[in-house]
Order: C-alpha cells, then structure tokens, then sequence
C-alpha cells in the first residue's frame, strides 16, 4: 500500500501511533514484549552498522517502555559479546508490565543493571563505548523530571557517540521543540513510524541521523488505525 508507506515516511502524532501500537496488540493479537524485541533488534542493528567497531554500551533507562526497549537492546549486545550496563535512572521495584519483562530478560542475559536515580556515573563513562539513550519515549511532554535531568546532562558532557530510540529524550514527539534539557544524539532510530516532532529544523539538530524503523507491522494495522482515526473526526 503505497499510501501506507508514505504516511510512515510523512510522520504521525505520538497519539496516532500509540493508537496503532494498541491495535496490533489488542486486535490483532501482537505480543508487547515481541514488539519491544523488534524495536530492540533493530536498534541494535543499526547501532553496529553504523558503529561496527563498538565493544561495549551503555544503556540509560527509564521505568518505561522506552527503557524496555533499550534494556532488550542491552541484552542483545550481552548476547553478542559486548560489555553491556543499563542505568535505570528511577527505581527499578517501580518497573511493571511488558518493561519488567525486559529487565528480567536482560538480568538473564547477564547485563550489569544499576540504579542509577539520576544521578550521573562518570566512572562508567571512562571507557569507550556507545550511550544508548532509552530514558523517555513518545508519551512524555514538558521539561524532563528533576531525576533524569543529571542523567541527561551526563549523556550531553560525555563525549560517546549516542543512539536514541524512538526520540531524544527531552523532545516533544509532536513539535520537537525542548522545553527543558534534550539528549543529543548522533542517531536515532524511531518505531513504526516517523513522528511529526522529528521534522523540524531544530528536532533534526538534536537527533542526528534517523531511521525509521516500522517493526515489520503488516499495512492491515496501519488502514486500521487510519479507519477509526477518520470515524473519530
């Protein structure tokens, strides 16, 4: 479907594509954790494509599903033989759902998971390696929360290479603009389609290269969404 292809390419509302990702979920029987892993294995192919030299990363995680997701990546590169830590920047007893799926997978894959709370870990930064920014995802709005503020800051002074998923943490999904402190990054890969905030002048500054990555969602989810957007109007 042509018209399908173009509207990923073109950019959704964040809202729009949590309506799409509960649809294939909810009505067409797609598994959360399955999708996380999608995002994660493309994330991470990415990442060695366009860093193939990396031996280790560091992943910094929200309590969220955008931490799932770069949990899941951490447990990938464990399984291909890079050092692999993850900063949970919150607390971990707070993780729930299909994102506790991903930090039990990973703890089984034998990533080093720390606490982090925010605060920065330089010490772990001292070695080369490739920031993996999973910290906030589409549904976030405003200034980032004081807790990961420091942890942003900390990806901004480091100096490594940064991917981030779905978005820099810090933008706004629908307008790009940063209300508060944003991650820059080098690349950013984004799930199932373009969103609206990553178009703009200063969005494109902070995010680097970006790929967007659909997840392998058959079209029929896509006309789906877009039928019940059109009867909502």
């Amino acid at each position: 479907m042509p018209e399908i292809k173009n509207a990923i390419e073109q950019g959704y509302p964040a809202a729009r594509i949590r309506e799409i990702d509960r649809i294939a979920i909810e009505q067409y029987g797609m598994d959360g954790f399955e999708l996380m892993s999608r995002a994660a294995r493309g994330a991470f192919t990415a990442l060695l494509q366009k860093w193939p030299d990396t031996k280790s990363i560091c992943a910094f995680c929200g309590t969220g599903n955008n931490g799932g997701d770069a949990l899941v990546l951490s447990a990938l590169a464990r399984q291909a033989g890079l050092q692999a830590t993850a900063l949970v920047c919150g607390k971990i007893d707070k993780i729930t759902g299909t994102a506790r799926e991903a930090l039990d997978f990973a703890l089984a894959k034998g990533v080093e998971v720390v606490e982090a709370n925010g605060r920065p870990f330089p010490d772990i930064l001292t070695r080369p390696l490739i920031i993996v920014d999973g910290l906030l995802g589409t549904g976030t709005t405003g200034s980032p929360r004081n807790v990961l503020v420091p942890a942003i800051e900390t990806i901004n002074e480091s100096g490594c290479p940064v991917l981030s998923l779905d978005l820099p943490s810090g933008m706004d999904a629908d307008t790009g603009d940063t209300p508060g402190v944003c991650v820059k990054a080098d690349l950013t890969v984004t799930f199932i389609a373009m969103k609206t905030g990553l178009q703009g002048k200063l969005a494109k500054q902070n995010c680097g290269d970006i790929i967007i990555d659909d997840l392998d969602l058959p079209p029929e989810i896509f006309e789906a969404e877009r039928e019940h957007h059109t009867d909502q109007q």
